[in-house]
C-alpha cells in the first residue's frame, strides 16, 4: 500500500509539471525560454502593465528612435512585490543573454490579495524569499492598503498564516498533485492562457473576459470620472514614498539586478492619482530611470474619456500610444 501511495504521488507530481500553462505567468517564462531568447527588455507590473504596454508598439518607436528593441509584456493581473521579485529573481537564472532592461509599474500592489492565496500561480513564488516577503508586508502596518477582506463563503484564516500554508504547499508539491489529479480525471486539455495574446501583451476590449460589464458601468459613471480628473488638474503634487520596509526591498532588487547586468526602469503609468510614490531622492538616482505619466495636465491624451476602458485602465489604443510615449520618453532617456 505504502508504495502505491508513492508511487501515485509521484505520477501526480509528473502529470502536474505537463500543465504548465495552467498560470499565466508560467506561459509566460515558458514562452520566453523557448521562443523569447533574443529580448532585452522586459515589462512587470500588475495589469495596469499587462494591459497597458504592448511590445511590438514598444519596439517600432525606439528603433525609430535610433534605440532598437527586443521587448516582451510580463505582466500579470493582481500581481503583487513578492511575485514581482521572484520573476526578477528567475529571469536572472535562465540565460537570456540580451535582457539589459526590466521595467517595473510602480502601482504593483505590496500585498497579496488573499483571495489568490492557494491559486497555482501564487503557489508557484511562494519560495522561502518570496514568501517571507509576503509575510513581511502583510505584518507591515505601513504597507501602502490593507489586506483585502476574505471573500464571501471562505475561511477566515489571516494572510499570514495562508503564506505559511502556500509556502510548505510548495515545498512538497501537494499544490500541484491537486492539478495533475484534475487533468487525469477530466482528461482534457486546458485552455491556453497565451490565447490572443501578442510577445505577452493582451489589450483589454469589450470581449474580454468579464469586461463588457465594468466598462458599461464606467461609461454610465463617466461625469463622475470627468470630475475626479479636474479635481487632480488642479490638486498639488505629492511626493511619496513606499514606507521604509518597502523601500529596501525595492532597493535590495535594484542592486541584485544591477549586479546581474539588468538596469531598472520604474514608471508610474497613467492613473488618477498625483501621488509619484518615490522619495525626492530617486529621480536622480544612477541606478536606475523613472517615469511618471500620472499627471493629465502633462499627459491629457490619457485621461480623456474616450482612452479609458474603465477609471484604472486605458483602452486598446491608448495602450498602444502609451506604448509609443513610453518607447519615446525611454529613448530619450539613452541619448
Amino acid at each position: 500500500m505504502l508504495l502505491f501511495a508513492l508511487a501515485f504521488f509521484a505520477t501526480v507530481r509528473l502529470v502536474g509539471s505537463f500543465r504548465a500553462t495552467s498560470s499565466l505567468v508560467e506561459a509566460k517564462l515558458g514562452q520566453i525560454v523557448r521562443d523569447a531568447a533574443d529580448i532585452d527588455v522586459i515589462f512587470l507590473g500588475n495589469s495596469r502593465a499587462y494591459r497597458h504596454v504592448d511590445p511590438e508598439t514598444f519596439d517600432r518607436h525606439t528603433a525609430d528612435a535610433g534605440h532598437p528593441t527586443r521587448s516582451y509584456n510580463l505582466g500579470a493581473p493582481d500581481m503583487s512585490f513578492a511575485e514581482l521579485d521572484y520573476v526578477v529573481r528567475t529571469l536572472e537564472t535562465l540565460g537570456l543573454e540580451n535582457l539589459r532592461w526590466v521595467f517595473i509599474d510602480l502601482t504593483t500592489s505590496w500585498r497579496v490579495d488573499p483571495r489568490n492565496l492557494g491559486s497555482r500561480r501564487v503557489i508557484a513564488w511562494h519560495d522561502l524569499r518570496s514568501s517571507l516577503i509576503a509575510l513581511s508586508l502583510a505584518a507591515d502596518g505601513e504597507a501602502a492598503g490593507s489586506e483585502a477582506a476574505p471573500a464571501e463563503g471562505t475561511d477566515a484564516e489571516s494572510p499570514a498564516a495562508r503564506h505559511v500554508s502556500n509556502f510548505f504547499v510548495r515545498l512538497t508539491g501537494a499544490g500541484y498533485g491537486r492539478d495533475a489529479t484534475e487533468y487525469l480525471l477530466e482528461g482534457g486539455a486546458y485552455d491556453d492562457p497565451l490565447a490572443g495574446h501578442v510577445r505577452g501583451f493582451l489589450p483589454l476590449t469589450a470581449d474580454s473576459v468579464g469586461a463588457e460589464r465594468r466598462h458599461a458601468r464606467f461609461l454610465s459613471n463617466a461625469s463622475a470620472y470627468r470630475m475626479r480628473i479636474e479635481r487632480l488638474k488642479h490638486s498639488a503634487r505629492v511626493v511619496g514614498s513606499p514606507g521604509p520596509r518597502q523601500e529596501a526591498l525595492l532597493e535590495r532588487l535594484i542592486g541584485e539586478a544591477t549586479e546581474a547586468g539588468i538596469r531598472v526602469v520604474l514608471y508610474m503609468p497613467p492613473v488618477a492619482s498625483r501621488t509619484l510614490w518615490m522619495s525626492e531622492r530617486r529621480p536622480d538616482s544612477p541606478d536606475y530611470l523613472y517615469f511618471a505619466f500620472n499627471d493629465p495636465n502633462d499627459y491629457p491624451e490619457f485621461f480623456r474619456v474616450s482612452d479609458r476602458f474603465d477609471p484604472q485602465h486605458l483602452n486598446a489604443s491608448a495602450a498602444r500610444r502609451f506604448s509609443k510615449t513610453l518607447a519615446l520618453r525611454f529613448a530619450a532617456a539613452l541619448h
